[in-house]
């Protein structure tokens, strides 16, 4: 039977042996570190060993450069001070917290990174780099909101780089477990590490899909909802994730009992010349799932949009880019509740809150709600009056 908060004997064990796990690293001796500099050094080391050269292109053996996931010139220079931005950087060792008596774990906060290797990940070769994501790249091309070209290869930047972490988050807790058994007994680590093996399943299928648009250039296959902002937003994002409710606190069923898999949804946020944009993408044939989710970005007051993305982009995705600009904007209290978001290991009781709050909000009497009351805002103070426009691409309902 399926056990998804720990790892049976019968089961294969997780350090990559092939193996029973009853037959391997259940029987091994604990590791023993005796400073917290010995137990970073593991997680760095492991860390390094985890990253792959790969171009996710079908058949591509070509070497891997590399690749922001969002644009060095056209984005990340827009949210820079001095050439540099904050964001989660695990390239660099992680702060140990203990998060109970006596146990510590690795928590990585947001810091300063130069542009140049802000968002880049070894994923493409120069030549599918250069050659497919030309587009939304080059410096003489404009970007429009219509275009459904353009749309479709900001969602498949997004999911190339979700789908590029996956990989190699798969083989980070196979070192780990395999330089340090006793992990494998942590509840949270095996539920994570389960998790994420169930995520790089469902990121093969949609990645057969995305190949098979790029083929057949099919890009009407991606419905999107596209948010106007009038000005430069001081954060970019990218993120592809599976919501359970809608912007109204109602329920979405995001598993498909068939292939018994989450379904998707690809979100890309960046400011871009003088305006800036979120993306919500999702597959036709993923239309049923998501359709009352999507139509809840008309039912609600733009501030409930602001308020929704402020709240899950810091606590969900790995990948927040904020301006320092932005940054000094909030007080301690503020920047603390980022960092502690950005960081946070389970996300769920914090998404429960939101979904009540939603919920709440879409009343009546709650129409004129505003953000401008709450500790920080990524949109930033300036601007809260700005009239925000919704784009439907392919979208019927």
């Amino acid at each position: 039977m399926f056990n998804k908060f720990k790892i049976l004997k019968k089961e294969e064990c997780p350090c990559g042996s092939k193996k029973k796990f009853g037959e391997c690293c259940f029987l091994k001796e604990s590791r023993k570190f005796y400073n917290e500099k010995e137990a970073l050094s593991v997680i760095s080391k492991n860390a390094r060993k985890s990253r792959i050269n790969i171009c996710l292109c079908n058949e591509c053996k070509s070497k891997a450069i590399g690749a922001h996931a969002l644009q060095e010139n056209g984005v990340l220079s827009k949210l820079a001070v001095d050439k540099y931005v904050l964001m989660q950087n695990k390239k660099e060792n992680a702060t140990m917290l203990e998060i109970e008596k006596g146990i510590k774990e690795a928590f990585y906060f947001l810091s300063e990174v130069l542009i140049k290797d802000a968002t880049v990940q070894t994923c493409f070769c120069k030549n599918h780099d250069d050659k497919i994501f030309e587009d939304i790249e080059k410096y003489n091309k404009i970007f429009s909101p219509t275009n459904l070209k353009q749309l479709f290869l900001f969602a498949y930047r997004t999911f190339s780089f979700e789908y590029y972490a996956e990989i190699t988050s798969n083989k980070f807790y196979r070192n780990m477990f395999k330089d340090v058994p006793q992990l494998i007994k942590k509840t949270i680590l095996i539920t994570n590490y389960k998790e994420s093996l169930k995520k790089k399943e469902e990121m093969d299928y949609y990645k057969n899909l995305f190949d098979d648009i790029i083929i057949n250039e099919k890009y009407s296959e991606l419905a999107t909802v596209v948010i106007e902002f009038p000005y430069t937003i001081k954060f970019a994002n990218y993120m592809c994730i599976a919501p359970n409710f809608d912007l109204m606190g109602n329920n979405i069923n995001v598993f498909d009992k068939k292939s018994k898999m989450m379904r998707r949804v690809f979100i890309t946020s960046f400011p871009k010349d003088e305006k800036s944009y979120i993306l919500i993408s999702v597959f036709k044939r993923d239309i049923n799932v998501y359709e009352k989710y999507l139509k809840s970005f008309e039912q609600v007051s733009k501030e409930v949009i602001k308020y929704y993305f402020n709240c899950i982009i810091p606590l969900i995705s790995e990948n927040l880019i904020l301006s320092p600009d932005l940054w000094d904007e909030w007080d301690e209290i503020g920047q603390c509740l980022v960092q502690t978001a950005v960081s946070e290991p389970n996300p769920t009781r914090v998404l429960l809150g939101l979904k009540l709050i939603l919920c709440n909000l879409s009343k009546k009497d709650k129409k004129n709600f505003m953000l401008n009351n709450i500790k920080y805002n990524i949109f930033g103070k300036k601007n809260l009056d700005s009239k925000i426009k919704i784009i439907k691409n392919q979208i019927n309902f």
